[in-house]
């Protein structure tokens, strides 16, 4: 007899708001990990997504 498996599918977490995804921006410009044009980049396009 063959042996059912139970595949879980994980659900996934809940996406992060823009407040969130632009603190976290943040943080990696004041610990210089991106450059200022990187983050005038992806602040824009976290802007556009409100």
């Amino acid at each position: 007899m063959a042996q059912k498996l139970k595949l879980r599918t994980r659900a996934s977490p809940p996406a992060e708001t823009a407040e969130e995804r632009l603190k976290k921006l943040q943080t990696l410009y004041d610990q210089r990990l991106i450059t200022p044009e990187e983050y005038e980049e992806k602040r824009k396009e976290i802007l556009k997504e409100l």
